[in-house]
């Protein structure tokens, strides 16, 4: 059984790798959506009857924003969590990340 817990601890690496994937995709796709909203303010502008429109969009894109910093800092989180350093560092047993 404890074999089965050490080797699946190598498992971990999936959640990491798939948080910074979804990371990255959501800032590429938050990005976008700046660039074309920045686009379209600059040629036609927003009329003012669609400043509710525009300040809802602009609350979505800081979400997606929101969002993928959460999603990285899961991914760290879980990568922390589960790397095992095999050396000890100067402090010896006072150091909380090297007692096990």
């Amino acid at each position: 059984m404890e074999m089965i817990l050490r080797a699946s601890r190598h498992l971990v690496v999936v959640g990491v790798l798939g948080c910074l994937v979804m990371f990255a995709m959501l800032m590429v796709y938050a990005a976008v959506a700046v660039g074309s909203v920045l686009v379209k303010m600059m040629g036609s502008g927003f009329a003012l009857s669609e400043i509710a429109v525009v300040t809802v969009y602009a609350f979505k894109i800081l979400d997606l924003f929101l969002l993928a910093t959460i999603l990285y800092i899961v991914a760290l989180g879980w990568a922390r969590s589960s790397w095992r350093p095999t050396a000890r560092c100067r402090l010896g047993s006072r150091c909380a990340t090297c007692r096990t």
